[in-house]
């Protein structure tokens, strides 16, 4: 359980913050920044398509790179993102735009990372493939997202600047993770090469 639970550690945290995300977003870019709904849903849509070119991209290159290796180069574009999210918010302020934009990016490195969550999950249990998955579900959104999603709503401030911590907060905390179980000679996340 261990072993499951520090492999799929960066599965929780990248799911986490991408629901922390979709929780506030509404109500900033329409009520605050005073976007319509039609204008809100094409942000998103921009969002949702750099996932799919995220997961689209993993299918064909983590044959060549290896899952361990995979999920590091994911956790680097997600990283890279929060750095990005916060920075351009502290220079630039709150625009539709530049929340989009890092977002999008967060969600490139998110299709990386979650694409092989589930079948990495499966392959741990073979025999027993559903009810791993089920479990990785049931932690993703009820232990993770729910408390993240809890975090931004409680700090909420007119502005996303609980978002922008929270993602940058949640991949940190995913890449030392993922760094103690690969460089640390743990080898949680080579055991599993699906």
């Amino acid at each position: 359980m261990c072993a499951l639970f520090m492999l799929h550690y960066h599965s929780f945290c990248t799911f986490s913050a991408l629901f922390a995300y979709i929780s506030i977003a509404p109500f900033f870019f329409i009520k605050e920044l005073g976007l319509s709904v039609e204008e809100y849903g094409y942000h998103q849509i921009t969002v949702l398509i750099f996932y799919m070119i995220g997961t689209f991209v993993s299918k064909y290159l983590v044959s060549f790179l290896g899952v361990g290796r995979f999920l590091g180069y994911g956790l680097v574009v997600s990283l890279l993102s929060g750095l990005c999210f916060i920075g351009a918010t502290a220079f630039w302020g709150h625009t539709s735009y530049i929340i989009t934009g890092t977002m999008a990016l967060y969600c490139f490195g998110g299709g990386l990372i979650l694409a092989h969550s589930f079948a990495q999950a499966m392959a741990i249990f073979p025999r027993m493939g559903g009810a791993s998955a089920a479990l990785l579900s049931t932690m993703e959104m009820f232990f993770f997202a729910a408390v993240a999603v809890f975090v931004v709503g409680a700090y909420y401030t007119a502005s996303m600047w609980s978002v922008a911590v929270c993602v940058l907060g949640l991949t940190l905390s995913a890449k030392g993770v993922y760094w103690l179980t690969s460089h640390k000679r743990v080898g949680i996340c080579q055991e599993s090469q699906v």
